[in-house]
């Protein structure tokens, strides 16, 4: 079961970023029914996926915004260290047997991300097309 679905109305039309979302959908709801079925390993092995990818995706897109001066550069990596943080703090949790309520740690993932990519994403994407972003 999909937990969390994308769909094209978060589309950025910058295909490397589209993918590594995409997969971060997958990673969350794949989480989601881990968390479900109580398999502790299987759940911390997705969420250590999930901010292995995370940071790449991240690094992918700072980079992106580094090469054509995005002028909300430095808040848009506000936005991620600020995940990171969160998400640091979740696995901490779970390492040590702190309560681990699926619905809201998967509930902070799918919505820190669709809000992330409707709102910072979409307005670097639109930044980028208009400085004439071509695919790399």
């Amino acid at each position: 079961m999909a937990y969390f679905t994308w769909d094209e109305s978060y589309s950025l039309n910058i295909d490397k970023i589209d993918r590594q979302h995409k997969k971060l959908f997958e990673v969350i709801s794949d989480f989601y029914n881990t968390l479900r079925s109580h398999d502790e390993k299987a759940y911390i092995a997705l969420l250590d996926s999930l901010i292995e990818y995370a940071v790449q995706h991240f690094e992918d897109e700072e980079a992106l915004l580094a090469k054509y001066n995005y002028p909300d550069t430095k808040e848009h990596l506000e936005e991620h260290h600020k995940f990171q943080e969160k998400v640091l703090y979740i696995k901490e949790r779970i390492d040590h047997g702190g309560l681990v309520i699926p619905t809201e740690i998967t509930g902070y993932l799918k919505d820190w991300l669709s809000k992330h990519i409707n709102g910072s994403d979409k307005k670097y994407a639109k930044y980028l097309h208009e400085q004439g972003f071509e695919v790399e």
